[in-house]
């Protein structure tokens, strides 16, 4: 042990009510005397005294406590802690018995003052000195007994003293005991004499090499103490001396100042504190030991420095993944299982779980449960770490689990005209209402429908899409047949296909975001019946085609001009009486908008109605009355069935639908983003989500 003093200014202290003779001036003391390594929280331990120049605790006081580890610089994390109540120690008292001590009042004040205010657990040894030096007595916990045997009947001798020797000799009196404080208290009014003793520089390096405190009453007498040897004893050991230098004093006097120290002694020796320090900072030598160096900054500027050698292990933690997810992607739950070993054991450490960087699990439990079902869908990283008590990382698994999250959809079919009910399979043709449903907690881009040979998955070709709202896609085919035999020509009449829901990755090459059940359907198919064989006719007399099929061929044109006209008055009838009557279908949770551009300019319109009328008419939604290409009551955009549509309003109007001529009465469904353009007035219809729509602009502008 080395204690280094940095500020060397003291003060003086009057010794209250039993001189007026100055007390030596003394400095603070900083003595780490044990360490001891705590394996069970990886620290270290180690147990101080901390004493004011007062010889009162500084551990209560405000300071600030460093610690760096010598040969590997770094400060490390430290706390102080005062104790309330310091552990036992052992003291070796050394009594002086030359013939100038009131020893009667000395071992009267010793039981009274100082064996009374110990711990019970403290054990005290004698050795008492004159011209000869006793042996030292065994250690007593037994203050009494210790009294009795040891104490009682001391006779004190003429001659020379050696109380430098005796003091020597109790440095060295203590029994090896790791962790075990270890104080000398000289009691004397002797000074060097004639007798060569040892050096006060040995007895202190002695004393600092055995974490030995050394305190020392001296008083005046006949004979009188060394005051400036007793303090540098006192100062360099972190030990304490106290002086009664009155002359003019009596047995008795000398009895009551001796027995006040010795109170003010057993105070000074509650000045204990225990230091803590994380093992994770320190690095042990060959020996598993590291020197670790003490700073104490008091509040008046004074540093107190110490070192101490302190035992330390090194503690091994693991852990690692004991679950192999497989790369396919996760639809529901899995557990998620680690292998966690550490030096601590398992009552100090915790496992915490990591999704995508963020702390979803912090407990002893050895298992995960990773729930894809209330996840967006996309890719995730699952790391899991090893954390001591005090939330330190002490190991992490070497690599991390990447798991990809698919959202599961459940696909139906439902006969548009026939059946209210919606199935997983069966024979359908004609107008159908396809339907996927999924968590409505998750937002999805749109859905695409995909039909294939059944079995042929490979094979699949997109037969529509939809948006997914709230947990619902939906997508309404006019004509199953149709639309199967757009992606499959050489469909034949009968056939079996499977159509499957799906939402696709972000990137390519990921597997898509949500995917459906496969539903097995039949589909019927017209196929053209073949051509009969004609057999040829025997000749005929020659007869005037022109009566014979002129007019049967002039009345099939007109048949089939008036279904036309008929057909084409229907229709345009119906969509006018969509255009007028609007159904009890709610706006869809989506709000959509239509940013008209002109000259440059842009004008938004949220469609917040069902029905949004446009034309140069000042009685429509949108007004366009600059353009004579535009008629009063030109177009209209409405929301029906489900779906938002564009219509002209009269027979003669047109419009162009992304670059598309359409004229008269006519339904368009607008799906994502469309451009609209009648005369030349530009209309955007998209989400109004989507603020920059420069990009979706078709028409060369």
């Amino acid at each position: 042990m080395r204690i280094r003093t940095l500020v060397a200014a003291f003060a003086a202290a009057l010794i209250t009510g039993l001189t007026a003779a100055q007390q030596p001036v003394l400095s603070p003391a900083f003595v780490a005397y044990s360490c001891a390594f705590e394996r069970s929280a990886n620290q270290v331990r180690i147990e101080a005294v901390l004493q004011g120049a007062d010889a009162r605790t500084l551990a209560d006081s405000a300071l600030d406590l460093s610690a760096e580890q010598r040969g590997n610089p770094g400060a490390l994390d430290v706390v102080l802690t005062p104790l309330a109540e310091r552990p036992p120690l052992r003291l070796v008292i050394v009594l002086d018995l030359t013939d100038t001590v009131p020893i009667v009042e000395l071992t009267a004040v010793l039981q009274q003052d100082l064996f009374e205010n110990l711990l019970p657990e403290d054990e005290v040894a004698l050795i008492t000195f004159s011209e000869d030096i006793a042996p030292v007595t065994p250690f007593v916990a037994d203050k009494q007994a210790f009294a009795n045997d040891y104490l009682t009947g001391l006779s004190i001798s003429a001659g020379d003293n050696r109380l430098y020797d005796a003091i020597d000799q109790a440095i060295g009196a203590f029994p090896f005991a790791a962790g075990t404080r270890r104080v000398v208290l000289a009691v004397t009014d002797s000074g060097r004499r004639q007798l060569e003793q040892t050096p006060i520089d040995a007895l202190i390096a002695r004393a600092q090499r055995d974490n030995t405190q050394i305190y020392s009453i001296g008083f005046v007498s006949r004979d009188r103490p060394d005051e400036d040897e007793l303090t540098a004893l006192a100062s360099q050991t972190g030990g304490y001396f106290w002086y009664y230098g009155e002359t003019n004093n009596t047995r008795a006097s000398i009895g009551s100042a001796v027995g006040a120290y010795l109170s003010d002694f057993a105070r000074a020796l509650n000045s204990e504190a225990t230091i803590t320090i994380s093992g994770r900072g320190l690095t042990p030598d060959s020996n598993n030991r590291a020197a670790i160096d003490l700073t104490a900054a008091l509040t008046d500027g004074t540093e107190l420095t110490d070192q101490v050698t302190c035992p330390v292990e090194t503690l091994r933690h693991d852990i690692a993944f004991v679950t192999n997810a497989g790369g396919a992607p996760i639809t529901g739950r899995i557990d998620i299982g680690v292998n966690a070993q550490s030096d601590l054991g398992r009552e100090n450490t915790r496992i915490v779980f990591r999704v995508n960087g963020e702390v979803v699990q912090t407990s002893q439990a050895s298992v995960y449960t990773f729930d894809s079902t209330v996840l967006q869908p996309g890719f995730y990283t699952v790391q899991a770490e090893l954390w001591d008590n005090a939330n330190t990382t002490l190991a992490q698994t070497p690599s991390s689990l990447r798991l990809y999250v698919q959202q599961s959809l459940q696909l139906t079919v439902r006969d548009a005209l026939a059946s209210p009910d919606s199935a997983t399979s069966g024979t359908f043709t004609g107008a159908v209402d396809l339907t996927v449903r999924g968590n409505e907690q998750i937002a999805l881009p749109d859905v695409e429908f995909s039909a294939s040979p059944s079995g042929r998955p490979e094979l699949a070709q997109t037969i529509g899409t939809a948006p997914y709202v709230s947990g619902v896609a939906a997508l309404s085919l006019p004509d199953l047949s149709a639309a199967i035999l757009s992606v499959f020509p050489d469909a034949t009449a009968g056939g079996t296909y499977q159509i499957v829901a799906v939402v696709s990755g972000i990137s390519p090459g990921d597997p898509p975001l949500a995917s459906s059940n496969l539903l097995p359907l039949t589909v019927s198919v017209p196929v053209p019946t073949a051509t009969p064989t004609v057999q040829p006719r025997p000749p005929v007399p020659r007869r005037d085609l022109r009566i014979d099929y002129g007019i049967p061929l002039a009345l099939m044109l007109a048949g089939l001009l008036l279904n036309v006209i008929l057909v084409r008055a229907i229709r345009r009838r119906k969509i006018k009486r969509v255009i007028a009557y609007p159904d009890n279908i709610e706006l869809g949770p989506q709000l959509m908008t239509l940013t008209v551009l002109r000259d440059g300019v842009r004008h938004a319109h949220a469609l917040t109605k069902k029905t949004v009328t446009i034309g140069r008419g000042s009685g429509n939604d949108v007004n366009v009355s600059d353009d004579p290409n535009v008629s009063r009551q030109h177009g209209v955009i409405m929301w029906r069935r489900g779906d938002w549509y564009y219509s002209n309003r009269k027979g003669n109007a047109t419009a162009r639908i992304d670059g598309q001529v359409r004229r008269g009465f006519f339904l368009h469904r607008l799906d994502g983003v469309t451009e609209l353009q009648i005369g030349d007035v530009i209309m955007i219809f998209h989400s109004s989500a989507q603020q920059d729509i420069a990009d979706f602009i078709k028409t060369d502008l």
